[in-house]
């Protein structure tokens, strides 16, 4: 009775509005009634019906203002449902579609509007925009509701800066005013403390135990579980492990493979004595049964950890495309054309070796010297293949491996031409792998092909990351 009585009051106030708006929006309040409370509705059925409700409640307002009153009341339940769905199924587009009616219906300021866009865009990886929302939505909330707005607006700044430093400064200024509107909080505390140790500045005393490795995971997108034995605090490595990020998506924008949440990467620093048990004396980084090992500490470079981490997420890379049948001279190469560290230590003419003498096991686990004759030749092979075919014919080659074809037959159907009979029918001289590799693109001269590629993998952004803010920046204080 008395929810009869509500939907007749409801239709006369519509009546007042308009009779052509009256119509759909009761239309959509008596769809949005549920028929049995008691009851758990199945996912689609429950969504068609909501989403009829939502397309009634935007003819009802065809005049393109948002609705008012209960009309508006429906429309923010409505999309509340859709919204928990496509999160809840992963449905990435419509989470997108969903936030935009939101806008729509509610108005582009509205914080419930702003937090849809913000989820949405996130879940689409768009992390600039996910932090343009977020932003606005803690300007539109009270004091008192702002901590898990600003932790959006953190996180999202956190993504960014991972991949661009020129995103550090609006990530720690989002991270001091939320430590300064909870200063007790530890989650607020941990958030201040990464965004220090990405700056390469020391964390306070008692933020020692903070989870900052966990949370560097998580604004890399969890794609890597990281983990540290080097002894070292977590804080001194996280500008380091950092870097994994820019490498995943050059990596992956090259090579259409990489690491993902849904497969994360097991990435282990540990100290260069441990790597040297288990890898050449010469090497900084070891891939091996799906984990990447990291030499850090006292006598490795950051250029060399650098370097390693390009080279050991491009062997993590090509064994994914290649499903773990990539050729070991290949997957060296290809590496090597991805590290970025100076070929001119890697240089000199070294007799030219056949293919058998590059699948020689005992050549790339001997002396120094003899190893450096099968990996200077390696990269020389990978760099012509890219030179002739791109990086496109990289991917195919490595695409036939993984069904199951011959490396002959691989070649001659990826790349359109016969294998060759041996490296030097292949136009490849020791001089070949003279050039830094393509991850040098930010820090030198290199292999012109691989390091444009780079380039293009890994476009500039914003030129000023204060514009992911609202004009008035007072999200930041």
């Amino acid at each position: 009775m008395l929810e009869a009585m509500r939907v007749r009051a409801f239709a006369a106030l519509l009546a007042l509005a308009g009779a052509a708006h009256a119509e759909p929006a009761l239309e959509a309040h008596a769809l949005l009634r549920d028929p049995d409370p008691t009851a758990e509705e199945p996912a689609e059925p429950l969504l068609a019906r909501v989403q009829q409700a939502l397309d009634l409640l935007e003819l009802a307002s065809r005049d393109g203002r948002p609705p008012a009153g209960e009309p508006r009341s429906d429309a923010a339940y409505a999309l509340t449902i859709v919204h928990r769905v496509a999160r809840g199924t992963g449905d990435t587009a419509l989470e997108v579609a969903n936030a935009a009616r939101a806008e729509r219906l509610l108005g582009a300021g509205d914080e419930r509007a702003l937090r849809m866009r913000g989820e949405a865009e996130r879940a689409a990886g768009h992390d600039v925009a996910a932090a343009r929302a977020f932003a606005a939505r803690v300007e539109r909330l009270p004091r008192e509701r702002r901590r898990g707005a600003r932790l959006d607006l953190v996180e999202a700044l956190e993504r960014v800066a991972v991949r661009d430093r020129r995103a550090l400064p609006a990530a720690r200024a989002a991270a001091d005013a939320l430590v300064a509107e909870q200063p007790s909080d530890a989650e607020a505390r941990a958030h201040g403390a990464l965004t220090r140790a990405l700056a390469g500045e020391p964390c306070a005393a008692g933020d020692a135990g903070l989870p900052l490795l966990a949370l560097l995971s998580r604004a890399m997108g969890g794609a890597f579980a990281l983990e540290n034995d080097t002894g070292l605090a977590d804080a001194e490595l996280v500008p380091t492990l950092a870097q994994l990020a820019e490498a995943r998506r050059a990596i992956a924008r090259l090579l259409g493979a990489g690491p993902e949440a849904a497969h994360p990467l097991r990435v282990r620093a540990v100290p260069p004595g441990t790597l040297a048990l288990l890898a050449p004396p010469w090497a900084c980084g070891l891939h091996r049964d799906g984990a990447v090992l990291l030499a850090i500490g006292r006598g490795v470079s950051p250029e060399r950890v650098r370097s390693a981490i390009y080279h050991e997420l491009a062997h993590a890379a090509s064994d994914e495309r290649a499903g773990g049948r990539c050729p070991r001279w290949l997957g060296e190469g290809l590496a090597m054309q991805l590290d970025g560290w100076p070929a001119a230590e890697r240089a000199g003419s070294p007799p030219l070796l056949d293919w058998g003498e590059l699948e020689n096991p005992a050549r790339w686990t001997g002396e120094a010297e003899v190893a450096r004759t099968v990996y200077v030749e390696s990269r020389a092979i990978a760099a012509r293949l890219v030179e002739r075919h791109g990086w496109p014919g990289m991917v195919a080659l490595l695409e036939r491996l993984r069904y199951g074809r011959n490396l002959e037959t691989a070649w001659r159907e990826a790349l359109g031409e016969p294998f060759p009979a041996s490296p030097r029918d292949y136009g490849v001289t020791a001089a070949a792998g003279d050039g830094a590799g393509a991850g040098d693109a930010a820090g030198g001269a290199g292999f012109a092909s691989a390091s444009a590629a780079l380039r293009a993998a890994c476009p500039t952004g914003p030129r000023s990351w204060s514009a992911i803010l609202v004009s008035s920046g007072s999200a930041l204080r």
